[in-house]
């Protein structure tokens, strides 16, 4: 075997860098050797390291050596493809099931039931109905019975896809028993409105949305369908009953009510947010943490145990919480709060005060997600040189104001006032003392005959209040004002002369009103363009 010495000096140095990360490796020689290994007989090439240093074996010994590098080291999976794998059970096409209280009919007794005879279905659709039909019947929507009190014929609409719709006319039978719902019909416009700070909109359609809802069993007998095939009970909420889409709307919001960026409007999910990125993921916390040296040596206290003895003033702070400190995929918790490490705070106060929410709205939102020390401090110490903020800030009251006294019933005591104008138009505020809901009519003029109109609107909407507090301003003060108040039986109360803080709940709301307005002056949103 002929060896032939080498000099050359291998290293992980990187150019620019002041020092190798490890040390030199001198190789002693290049060679060949003869090798016999099960079928293989022949030469293969090695090198020889100094220092009795592990010796060097190229790619060329795999294949005489039964060696190979396969399979798979890391799979990146796409995040929609993440999310429908979490949640496969929404995704699976399968029909879903609300597992609430089921949906009951108050229907007038006072009002004979009506049985009707089927309508024929044109023999080119029969094949077609009859799918929906054993569609229907195996999702546990239909079950075949003799007979029911209340019968309706079915329509079958055709679908954009050449399929049919199993529908109900039930304008002939239960809809003349059932009361309209009371619950308000959501506007577009308004909806469109609440997700106008977003950049990135989609939508989520319901499959068979109605019918997701049980019923209880008379209503599952009242909603009796009849068909070719015979009756059918309904043991869902079915498509075509007059209080069907009230009983759905009020169940999405109730469902969906505090979830950012989401507004359901009946069968439809409207889904906005300002950028498809998080702010601040948890591989971002998991990487800051471990260059964090005070979080990187809690990070190990927490799995190898405390110190028994006093550690540095830095650690004080998380010493006092160590029996409530854990950590999973490298982020530390406090309870269910991420701790977030300090080069992420800025990140995570700018994402916290996106809408401008004062200092106790914003320590709200911090305290249900996340912790750190001083993290009160900070957010005071943000909220006070935010410039928007402050600008809208009010001043302080000079001095103690007398107090209403407290409603007993929601929209008892209202009150009342003007704002603006603003963009050519005057805003008249109204306000529930009892809930605080708050409504705000754009008006052309602030005329006596303009707000009484839009008086009668409201009034029509939520009913007569038993109060109606006012300011002294002269078209709230006229004999017309005081003789239409009377005429409905509602006490005209006036506030202090000169006082605003006498009708505070108007003056707060209106406020309220226009720094909203300030604030979202500027946005740009596809959704404003519309």
């Amino acid at each position: 075997m002929a060896v032939k010495k080498s000099n050359d000096k291998h290293h992980n140095q990187v150019e620019g860098e002041a020092e190798p990360l490890l040390e030199y490796v001198c190789l002693y020689a290049k060679t060949t050797i003869h090798i016999k290994y099960k079928d293989f007989n022949g030469e293969l090439p090695i090198t020889i390291v100094e220092n009795s240093r592990p010796n060097l074996l190229g790619v060329e010994w795999f294949k005489p050596l039964g060696l190979s590098i396969e399979g798979i080291h890391e799979i990146h999976r796409d995040e929609l493809d993440t999310i429908l794998e979490e949640f496969k059970e929404v995704f699976d096409g399968k029909l879903g099931k609300f597992v609430g209280r089921p949906i009951s009919f108050n229907l007038d007794k006072g009002i004979t039931p009506i049985r009707l005879k089927p309508r024929r279905v044109p023999f080119a659709l029969r094949p077609k109905v009859d799918e929906q039909l054993d569609k229907l019947i195996a999702q546990g929507v239909l079950e075949p019975i003799d007979h029911a009190s209340w019968e309706t014929p079915i329509v079958t609409p055709l679908k954009h896809d050449g399929s049919v719709r199993i529908c109900a006319d039930y304008r002939c039978t239960i809809n003349k028993a059932l009361a309209q719902s009371a619950y308000p019909v959501p506007v577009v416009q308004h909806l469109l409105h609440s997700l106008g700070s977003g950049s990135i909109f989609t939508k989520l359609d319901l499959a068979q949305a109605y019918q997701q809802l049980p019923v209880d069993e008379k209503t599952a007998e009242a909603q009796t369908i009849v068909t070719h095939r015979g009756a059918f009970k309904c043991n869902r909420l079915q498509f075509g009953v007059s209080a069907a889409p009230g009983i759905f709307q009020s169940m999405m919001e109730r469902l969906l009510q505090g979830v950012p960026g989401v507004v359901p409007y009946f069968d439809d999910v409207l889904v906005s947010d300002d950028d498809a990125s998080c702010p601040v993921s948890s591989a971002d916390v998991a990487v800051h943490t471990q260059k964090d040296p005070t979080l990187r040596q809690v990070k190990s206290w927490i799995l190898r145990g405390w110190p028994s003895e006093k550690t540095e003033e830095r650690f004080s702070p998380f010493t006092r919480k160590q029996k409530e400190l854990s950590t999973i995929k490298g982020c530390l918790l406090w309870g269910d709060r991420v701790l977030i490490p300090s080069t992420l705070q800025r990140r995570t106060l700018e994402t916290l005060h996106k809408g401008h929410p004062g200092i106790v709205r914003m320590k709200a939102l911090a305290r249900s997600y996340v912790w750190w020390p001083a993290m009160d401090r900070d957010i005071e110490q943000w909220v006070s040189r935010c410039d928007p903020c402050q600008e809208v800030r009010p001043a302080p009251p000079q001095s103690e104001v007398a107090k209403w006294e407290t409603p007993s019933n929601p929209w008892s005591r209202i009150h009342i006032d003007f704002a603006g104008p603003m963009q050519g138009r005057h805003l008249l505020i109204v306000v529930d003392a009892f809930s605080k809901w708050l409504e705000v009519v754009p008006m052309a003029s602030t005329t006596t005959e303009a707000t009484t109109r839009a008086l009668r609107r409201l009034f029509a909407t939520h009913g007569l209040p038993d109060v109606l507090v006012l300011d002294n301003g002269p078209q709230l003060t006229s004999l017309a004002m005081e003789s239409f108040l009377a005429g409905l039986g509602i006490r005209h109360a006036l506030s202090a002369p000169y006082s605003l803080a006498g009708n505070g709940q108007a003056e707060r709301m209106v406020r309220l009103t226009k720094e909203a307005l300030t604030k979202m002056r500027r946005l740009r949103s596809p959704l404003d363009r519309l």
